[in-house]
């Protein structure tokens, strides 16, 4: 891939896939004063939704629709470093125009160059190019493809009506439907590799020329936003949305996402601010714990065996951490369980029993598989090993275990820088 990445950058990063994410956020007390519309940190590591405003309300686009463009090209244009676009003077309605891409008017850039302007400027003339070459010509159907793969990841309230930023109504989402977006962009090592540039020369051309630099001010160094723990971002504004931004963070090998639109364009209200306050609370007050062990019997159900009622006891199918506060305590974390009133032997090891959902202080956190932790009516063996165990269990007080083990030590501060 012929390229040249000013920044050095790395292409091992892996990012959280959760496309089926329907949990509800988890209602945790944060100091923070947003001032974004509407906004989500979600932890990457466990899929827990930390923080949210207006969550599913929709809200104008901005420049954040680049990413649903960007898909799009990737997705329809094999080989983009080898596919040649002439820039031509018409595609900017023969006036004096500013834009990113005046230097190449008359010249060519590869597609891979259109999306790395696109992205890191937000360019709209890049994006409207990019249409109409993928399109052939008709833009219309390239804001149809946009909208297609919209619905097909679950999006309820999103809507595309161009390729490119426009202050208009009808180009709008939500943050739970830009979650999904953006998560689905991370399943593509090419969108990975143009959202953490920090900078990018089209290729063929000089470096002193012709150097493109981010517009998000949370990844440049000089700027009075800069948050070293940035991993990648895209920044939008216009008269509509105000200030919007998806960005992503790691500090302590724990990555979070953070998505915030309609922010005031203030030196000390708006969106930078925001993502970066609410990052410093996350790593400070924020702790992964463990809410389900499937080592731990959770609860039972009867199975009708040979000798009568057979008890089946249950535990979760596998691990479930969340992140929660630091001082979450055991009282703050409660379980309803949904089990049928009769099993029917035989039932196996591992086998699917019921379920369980995990609230905190009343919030729901997620639903999740209950298992029988051993064979039951399986052969002769096994059901008298099971009757001595269960007469012999009778006999003894039930224990119950905390399930509220901290998994993960967070570190106590982190640098507001």
């Amino acid at each position: 891939m012929k390229k040249k990445l000013i920044s050095c950058i790395s292409l091992v990063i892996i990012f959280a896939l959760c496309l089926c994410m329907t949990a509800s956020a988890i209602a945790f007390d944060c100091p923070v004063d947003v001032s974004s519309d509407a906004a989500v940190l979600l932890n990457l590591e466990d899929n827990t939704v930390v923080f949210e405003r207006n969550y599913t309300n929709a809200r104008y686009l901005s420049n954040l629709s680049d990413i649903m463009t960007t898909m799009i090209v990737i997705k329809n244009v094999p080989n983009p470093e080898d596919a040649r676009v002439e820039i031509k003077r018409s595609f900017f309605g023969y006036q004096q125009v500013n834009s990113y891409l005046t230097p190449y008017i008359d010249k060519t850039l590869s597609v891979l160059d259109l999306l790395y302007i696109l992205m890191l400027t937000g360019d709209r003339y890049s994006a409207l190019i990019l249409a109409d070459y993928v399109s052939k010509g008709n833009t219309n159907d390239f804001v149809d493809l946009m909208n297609k793969r919209a619905v097909e990841l679950g999006c309820e309230k999103t809507h595309f009506s161009s390729p490119a930023a426009t202050d208009s109504d009808t180009q709008y989402t939500t943050c739970r439907d830009f979650v999904r977006i953006i998560l689905n962009a991370f399943t593509s090592d090419l969108f990975k590799e143009i959202y953490v540039a920090k900078s990018y020369v089209p290729s063929g051309y000089d470096e002193e020329d012709h150097l493109i630099i981010t517009t998000d001010s949370l990844a440049i160094s000089t700027s009075p936003y800069y948050f070293k723990y940035t991993l990648g971002g895209k920044f939008g504004k216009d008269a509509t949305s105000g200030t919007n931004l998806v960005a992503t963070f790691q500090y302590s090998k724990i990555r979070y996402l953070f998505i915030g639109f309609g922010a005031p364009n203030e030196a000390e209200r708006n969106v930078y601010v925001d993502a970066k306050q609410l990052l410093s609370w996350a790593y400070t007050d924020l702790k992964s714990r463990k809410i389900l062990s499937s080592s731990a019997v959770l609860t039972t159900a009867n199975a009708d065996s040979r000798w009568g009622t057979s008890t089946l006891e249950l535990s979760a199918k596998n691990n479930i951490n969340k992140t929660m506060p630091e001082n979450v305590s055991e009282k703050d974390i409660s379980y309803q369980y949904s089990v049928p009133e009769k099993v029917s032997l035989p039932v196996f090891k591992g086998q699917n029993i019921g379920t369980v959902s995990v609230y905190y202080r009343q919030s729901f956190v997620g639903e999740y598989d209950l298992v029988s932790q051993t064979n039951k009516g399986v052969d002769m063996m096994s059901d008298i090993g099971d009757l001595m165990h269960d007469m012999y269990d009778n006999l003894l007080p039930v224990k119950s275990e905390d399930l509220t083990e901290e998994t993960t030590q967070q570190p106590a501060t982190i640098p507001s820088e």
